[in-house]
C-alpha cells in the first residue's frame, strides 16, 4: 500500500515472529503512546486494531486511550471487528473527523479470494468484481444495520418508522411505546408526574436493550440524543437519520415539553445542534407524506447498493412578496410562467445538478427571516429573491450573516435597469452572488454558484 514502515504494538513489545521482516518494528503500547504525543502530522499514519477489544458483547472496549486519536499523526482508523458495526474506536475516531472503516469488507474479501483459490483460479480482482464486491459488502451491511430515527417531537419520526418497516419488513421498535408498554404510562404523562430526569433513566435502558439488536428500525423520543451514551449506542449498529422538519411544522398536541410555541422554539433550537452532532444521513420532511416515502426510499436503496459517497447538496430557495403572483404581475416584465411552473422547472434542473432542492414562498418579512433561520446546519446553500423586501430589509441579510450559510440573491427581471429605488440591495451585502434579469434560469446559475462555492461543481 505504499506505507513508509509499519509498526506492532503489543503489551510486550517483543518480535513474535522470525520471518516477519527486520523493518517492522515491535513496541509496546506506552512507546506508541509517546511517540504519537511528541510527534507531529507530517508522519501520519493509520492506526489498525487486529484485536478482539470492542468486539460484541463487550463493545465498551479500545486497544487504545481514547486520548491517543487526538495525535495529530492519525489521519485514519482500521478496525478489523465487524460486530458491532460501529466499535467504540471507529466512533471515537469519528468523532474527531478521522475516516474510520470496521472489518466488513475485509471478511468479504477473504471470502472472495478463498474461492478463486479453493477452485484454482488467478487470485486478481478485476475492475467489474471490484463492483460486485462493493455491492456485496453495502448489501450485508444494509442488511445488519438498523435504522434509527432521531429527531424533534412531531417531525414525522413515528410515520418514516411504521413506514420503512413495512416497506422493509424490519420489525419497528418505538422507544416511547416500549416504554408505555413496560410502565403502563405515556412518556409525556410520565415526565409531567415524575420529572424529565426520572424518565431519561428509563429511556436509557431501552435503547441500551435496542442497540445490541440488528436489522431493526429504532424511532427514538425527541430527547434521546440528550445523552451522548444514548447516541454512541444507536450508532454502534445503526445509521442515525434525522428527520427534520420546520419549526413552524412542528406539533405540539400531548408533549409537555415542547408545550406553547415558545416553549418549543427554544427546545428546538437547544436541541438542533445535538441532532446534527448525532446524524448520519439527514431527511427533510417539508412536503408531504409521499415526499418523504420517496426520501426514505432513496437512501435504504443508496445503502443496499453500498453506495456511500456524500449527501446531496441542500439548497433552500427562497421567494419573497409578490413571487406567488407569477404569471398575473406585469406578465411585461416577469412573463406569463407562473410560480408553480417556476417550481417544476427548478425541481427539474435541481435533479439534473445532483442537489436536493426545497421551496419556500411568503409575502411577510419575518417568516422570510424564520425560513433563513430555520436552514441553519440543515441547507448547505440559499438561493433568495427577497422581492420588494431587496429594497427595504435589512433583517434579510442580517439573517443571512447570523447563519453563516453561503447565500445567492437572484432576481427574474435585471433590477439594476429599473427604477432608481430598485438599485438599492441590502440583501446583497451579504451574498456571495448576484444573478439578475435572467428570468428563470438564474435561480439554476445560483445554484451552480453555490456549488462552485462549496468546490462541487
Amino acid at each position: 500500500l505504499g506505507a513508509s514502515s509499519v509498526t506492532v504494538v503489543s503489551r510486550s513489545g517483543k518480535r513474535y515472529d522470525s520471518d516477519v521482516s527486520s523493518e517492522v518494528r515491535f513496541i509496546t503500547y506506552d512507546i506508541l503512546k509517546e511517540e504519537l504525543t511528541n510527534r507531529d502530522k507530517n508522519n501520519g499514519c493509520i492506526l489498525v486494531n487486529t484485536t478482539p477489544a470492542g468486539m460484541f458483547p463487550d463493545i465498551s472496549g479500545m486497544p487504545v486511550d481514547p486520548s491517543l486519536l487526538d495525535s495529530p499523526m492519525i489521519m485514519g482508523v482500521l478496525d478489523v471487528v465487524y460486530n458491532p458495526l460501529r466499535t467504540r474506536l471507529v466512533l471515537e475516531a469519528e468523532k474527531r473527523g478521522i475516516r474510520a472503516a470496521n472489518g466488513l469488507s475485509m471478511l468479504v474479501a477473504q471470502a472472495f479470494f478463498a474461492e478463486k483459490l479453493f477452485f484454482g483460479r488467478d487470485p486478481v480482482m478485476d475492475e467489474e468484481e471490484e463492483k460486485v464486491l462493493d455491492r456485496i459488502i453495502g448489501s450485508l451491511r444494509a442488511e445488519k444495520e438498523n435504522q434509527v430515527l432521531i429527531g424533534m417531537p412531531g417531525s414525522g419520526k413515528s410515520f418514516s418508522g411504521r413506514w420503512l418497516s413495512e416497506e422493509t419488513g424490519r420489525p419497528l421498535f418505538d422507544t416511547d411505546e416500549i416504554f408505555l408498554e413496560r410502565y403502563g404510562i405515556p412518556a409525556g404523562e410520565y415526565i409531567g408526574r415524575n420529572g424529565e430526569a426520572a424518565f431519561r433513566e428509563k429511556e436509557a435502558e431501552i435503547i441500551a436493550e435496542l442497540s445490541s439488536k440488528e436489522g431493526i428500525v429504532i424511532s427514538t423520543g425527541g430527547g434521546a440524543i440528550l445523552n451522548s451514551k444514548n447516541t454512541d449506542a444507536l450508532k454502534a449498529n445503526g445509521i442515525l437519520i434525522y428527520i427534520h422538519r420546520p419549526l413552524k411544522e412542528l406539533e405540539t398536541d400531548g408533549r409537555p415539553l415542547s408545550k406553547g410555541r415558545e416553549n418549543l422554539k427554544g427546545l428546538f433550537y437547544r436541541r438542533l445542534p445535538l441532532y446534527l452532532r448525532a446524524k448520519d444521513r439527514i431527511i427533510l420532511n417539508c412536503g408531504s407524506k409521499e415526499e418523504l416515502k420517496e426520501k426514505l426510499s432513496a437512501l435504504r436503496n443508496k445503502r443496499e447498493r453500498g453506495e456511500e459517497g456524500e449527501e446531496p447538496m441542500k439548497i433552500l430557495i427562497i421567494n419573497g412578496p409578490n413571487l406567488n403572483m407569477l404569471g398575473i404581475r406585469e406578465p411585461e416584465i416577469y412573463g406569463r410562467s407562473t410560480y408553480a411552473d417556476l417550481l417544476e422547472y427548478l425541481s427539474n434542473e435541481a435533479k439534473t445538478l445532483g442537489v436536493e432542492a426545497e421551496f419556500f414562498q411568503s409575502n411577510h418579512e419575518g417568516d422570510l427571516v424564520d425560513a433563513i433561520q430555520d436552514a441553519y446546519g440543515i441547507y448547505d446553500g440559499i438561493v433568495i429573491n427577497p422581492g420588494a423586501y431587496t429594497h427595504t430589509s435589512i433583517a434579510l441579510p442580517d439573517a443571512v450573516k447570523a447563519v453563516g450559510i453561503p447565500t445567492v440573491e437572484v432576481h427574474i427581471s435585471d433590477v439594476d435597469s429599473r427604477e432608481e429605488f430598485r438599485k438599492t440591495s441590502y440583501i446583497r451585502q451579504a451574498a456571495i452572488g448576484t444573478v439578475s434579469g435572467k428570468g428563470f434560469e438564474g435561480y439554476a446559475e445560483a445554484m451552480r454558484l453555490i456549488m462552485e462555492n462549496a468546490g462541487k461543481a
